[in-house]
């Protein structure tokens, strides 16, 4: 009995957090110029009520500034517990938290970091493809 209430207990309060962030005050909460999370506001609504960049001006934007962070490998004995895709996750939040507009990744084409990458939001924009002659 216990059981089946402590299970019902979690149940309530983790619908109760989903219908908080689906509801407007998740997204109020977040200044206009603000982008806490990768998707901006609880609800991943990514919606930006910021006005600057219109249809007319888009074409004249340049980029700021760039950054390479590195690689992300993950020890082995750590492999298939999430770690990789934390850090991914991590690092764009962090992007978005700094004004990022464009963010890139590089991996083999169905590696696990590729993977990690499309879970994480990313999607795949173009594909380098390395030849080497064969010995015949």
């Amino acid at each position: 009995m216990k059981r089946l209430l402590g299970f019902s207990l979690v149940g309530i309060v983790a619908i109760g957090a989903g219908v908080w962030a689906q509801s407007g005050r998740a997204q109020n909460a977040v200044p206009d110029g603000d982008w806490r999370t990768i998707n901006r506001d609880l609800a991943a609504n990514r919606y930006s009520p910021l006005k600057q960049i219109n249809t007319s001006n888009v074409s004249s934007l340049k980029e700021a500034w760039t950054t390479s962070l590195g690689g992300g490998a993950t020890v082995p004995r750590f492999r298939g517990k999430g770690c990789h895709l934390a850090l991914v996750r991590h690092r764009l939040d962090v992007a978005y938290m700094l004004g990022a507009t464009l963010v890139m990744g590089g991996a083999n084409f169905g590696s696990g970091s590729f993977r990690n990458q499309l879970r994480a939001g990313l999607r795949l924009a173009y594909i380098e493809s390395g030849w080497r002659r064969v010995a015949r």
